[in-house]
């Protein structure tokens, strides 16, 4: 039976929850820049689409074209605070398909 750790990649990562734009870099991969908006409205799967303990969201320019609610890091001091996570998992989901991300 194989280890599984060697199995698995580590990269350098960097991540900026900025007010305006959200910026991902990660080794091997185009650098992801999207609106800084999320949205838990009911949609389609599309580009920013991450479902997180049972509950969907999107995050992105998809997220601002709801036409309906939708959240900003800049509406409110907190958000880049509060919206962390599902901020670097929506970006994480406008990289290319990857069956499996381990973060740590």
């Amino acid at each position: 039976m194989s280890n599984i750790h060697t199995l698995q990649k580590i990269f350098p990562a960097g991540f900026d929850n900025g007010y305006g734009s959200l910026k991902l870099l990660v080794d091997g991969f185009e650098v992801v820049r999207v609106p800084s908006y999320i949205t838990n409205a009911e949609m389609e799967d599309v580009p920013g689409r991450v479902v997180f303990n049972g509950s969907a969201y999107t995050v992105g320019e998809s997220a601002y074209r709801t036409g309906n609610y939708f959240d900003r890091n800049t509406d409110n001091n907190e958000n880049k605070v509060n919206n962390a996570l599902l901020t670097l998992l929506g970006a994480l989901a406008h990289l290319p398909h990857r069956k499996a991300w381990h973060l740590k």
